[in-house]
């Protein structure tokens, strides 16, 4: 065997959480092995699509999110991120690979979401005023000064947020009986009220294969944290060993 062949590169799709596009993780990537390349899975109308039109529905963001994301494997091993609203895109997104025959993931990481079936009675924010609905999103901790004071920046982030709001509050969760039969792990923040650790446990019950739930210190967003990020990676390149 030629040793200085060049070594093939895992794969590691990242799927954006509510109001945010997908290169917020962009900070990740200094703390990355050479031989593995982020993806960056974003959604229509942020970013380097914010010309596009925002999907009204959850099922035609999971169709496009699959078709980008099938379109970049050749024979790479690869695993899925996803961060509160990412988790559950991530979630389905791995039932829709399942449906079409595609390969499986090394393993689905899913961050900062109770499994679908304990979110289902969801506070219906996204047609809130605009002062009410900025309220509503800061209880989770993920709302930066410089929108709340920049009416500019709120015209641009607000619809979008308002957008994956509603996404959210109109999935309908379907009940499959098909184990996930790759590896499941599942990480949620010490203080995040939205994931306490005796429900976040109960994704278990949706693993076919191995199960591992991971504790970091922080809230909600404790995924963008300066002082976690370099142990997070750990856990994520973990995947492809």
């Amino acid at each position: 065997m030629i040793q200085d062949m060049k070594k093939k590169k895992n794969k590691l799709f990242l799927l954006p959480y509510a109001g945010s596009s997908v290169m917020t993780y962009l900070p990740w990537k200094k703390y990355m092995s050479e031989n593995i390349e982020p993806v960056f899975l974003e959604m229509q109308g942020r970013g380097i699509k914010s010309e596009q039109k925002m999907a009204a529905d959850f099922e035609t963001v999971v169709n496009r999110l699959y078709q980008e994301m099938t379109s970049e494997i050749t024979d790479e091993n690869y695993v899925i991120f996803g961060h509160s609203m990412g988790s559950l895109l991530a979630y389905e997104l791995y039932y829709k690979i399942v449906s079409e025959g595609f390969r499986l993931p090394e393993e689905i990481i899913l961050s900062g979401r109770l499994a679908p079936e304990l979110c289902i009675h969801m506070k219906k924010v996204s047609e809130y005023p605009e002062a009410d609905f900025l309220k509503e999103v800061a209880v989770y901790g993920g709302l930066p000064e410089e929108i709340k004071k920049n009416k500019e920046l709120r015209d641009y982030f607000v619809p979008i947020m308002r957008s994956d709001f509603k996404l959210i509050e109109n999935y309908v969760y379907t009940n499959r009986h098909e184990m996930i039969h790759c590896n499941l792990t599942v990480l949620y923040g010490s203080k995040d009220y939205s994931t306490p650790s005796d429900e976040i446990v109960e994704w278990r019950k949706k693993a076919g294969k191995k199960f591992s739930c991971i504790e970091f210190p922080g809230g909600h967003f404790f995924c963008m944290d300066d002082s976690n990020m370099k142990d997070l990676v750990t856990c994520l390149e973990k995947a492809f060993r």
